[in-house]
């Protein structure tokens, strides 16, 4: 309750535009299911879509370990992230575990509630071990850069190249917090299809102006996308 924005939620209802519109028990018990199954879904597809990253860099981890001659030190380093990389998978994939046993044939505030768990749980470790997967990533790929052009790799320490190492930090620090919007809104519109929900205008409010913040949030991402692609051509021009 004291996370919901009742305050604000109420102020719409002076939007005629939303006031008028009306939802019966069945929209509203309708909105749970698929609020239910939409959480589920961007929940495993946000794991998978991480597990397939992981893998990419166990890949080149891997490359390196083999190709790799007399560095034994390096390779020990790249051993393991290698495991490292792998338990964090393994970890991954108790999550999806833990969301499939939450079955959708169960009632479906029980389902909000369990899936609720979910994220204040499972989820918010993910976001944790999905933000390693930049640093891993940049790493990796310094030295995959070192081998192909020296034969080797030849990595400073981070008091002599402490900005290579910043990229680590700063890969790390963008990954995580950028995944942090993402889930408050989870937890806020669960919340709400779990506390808020049983008075037809407060539903009904509530309903119309998750639309809107998915529109908004649609319009934002397209944005961002955009200015990933311009950046990118940029700095391949360059």
């Amino acid at each position: 309750m004291g996370n919901l924005n009742l305050t604000q939620i109420w102020k719409t209802a002076n939007n005629a535009e939303i006031s008028d519109i009306k939802y019966s028990i069945s929209d509203i018990q309708k909105y749970r299911q698929q609020k239910s199954q939409k959480t589920s879904k961007s929940n495993r597809l946000d794991i998978l879509f991480d597990i397939g990253f992981k893998f990419i860099i166990t890949i080149e981890l891997v490359f390196l370990l083999v190709f790799l001659n007399n560095q034994v030190s390096y390779k020990l380093i790249i051993g393991m992230l290698v495991l490292a990389t792998f338990l964090l998978i393994m970890a991954e994939l108790s999550f999806i575990k833990k969301l499939q046993l939450i079955r959708e044939t169960d009632s479906v505030i029980n389902n909000l509630k369990k899936k609720l768990n979910f994220l204040k749980t499972s989820y918010r470790k993910f976001i944790l071990i999905s933000a390693l997967s930049s640093p891993l990533f940049v790493f990796s790929g310094f030295m995959l850069y070192y081998f192909f052009k020296y034969g080797e790799i030849q990595l400073e320490s981070p008091i002599a190249d402490p900005v290579m190492y910043g990229f680590l930090v700063v890969a790390f620090i963008i990954s995580y917090f950028s995944q942090n919007p993402h889930y408050k809104v989870q937890l806020k519109e669960l919340e709400e299809s779990i506390e808020e929900m049983d008075d037809e205008k407060t539903a009904s409010i509530i309903i119309q102006e998750t639309k809107r913040r998915h529109k908004k949030n649609l319009i934002v991402f397209s944005i961002l996308i955009l200015l990933g692609f311009i950046l990118l051509a940029l700095l391949l021009i360059y």
